[in-house]
């Protein structure tokens, strides 16, 4: 009896240690997934960052197209103004002139505006494969948490056993 009582308290001894090596793996896995969480919250605020200005920027550019458009009108109206009105020329050229000088102001602004917005589209598209990434990553590391807490659970239930075991074997052994 006294043999099995050694016995059963060298196993509940191997349970507690292999349940206090399970419930250190769970903490570490806690860990990655909190820090797998950070990560993923940081690429969702770039990725939401960079859309704002990728939208920011398709409005910008949409709102100097528009104006493109309107100031062409201008100068085509201007123009044909000009040939019907020969005594006027000179005030129409002037007008002319300063036509042209928003036109190239606004095309200007709108290359600008499609180098700004390429460079917005590039970087939420380098901010996509992190996202994914860093989904792989939070789902793997919840996978293992979860296997770990099951299997320390089993563990739990385990040592409980070992221990009305060593309870019963111990009353056994005072009678």
């Amino acid at each position: 009896v006294a043999a099995g009582l050694g016995e059963l308290r060298k196993r509940l001894t191997e349970q507690e240690e292999t349940s206090q090596a399970f419930s250190a793996r769970c903490a570490e896995l806690g860990s990655d997934l909190a820090r797998t969480a950070l990560l993923l919250a940081t690429v969702r605020v770039e990725t939401d960052s960079a859309e704002a200005k990728r939208e920011a920027l398709a409005k910008q550019l949409s709102d100097t197209s528009q104006k493109l458009e309107q100031d062409s009108a201008a100068l085509e109206k201007t123009t044909a103004q000009r040939e019907e009105l020969s005594t006027r020329t000179t005030q129409l050229e002037q007008v002319n002139i300063e036509l042209t000088n928003n036109l190239k102001v606004v095309v200007d602004e709108a290359q600008d505006l499609k180098v700004k917005l390429a460079t917005a589209e590039e970087e939420l598209q380098n901010a996509q494969p992190r996202v994914e990434e860093a989904n792989k990553e939070g789902s793997e590391a919840l996978s293992k948490f979860h296997s770990a807490k099951s299997a320390l659970r089993a563990q739990v239930i385990r040592s409980e056993e070992l221990r009305v075991q060593l309870g019963t074997a111990e009353g056994k052994n005072t009678q």
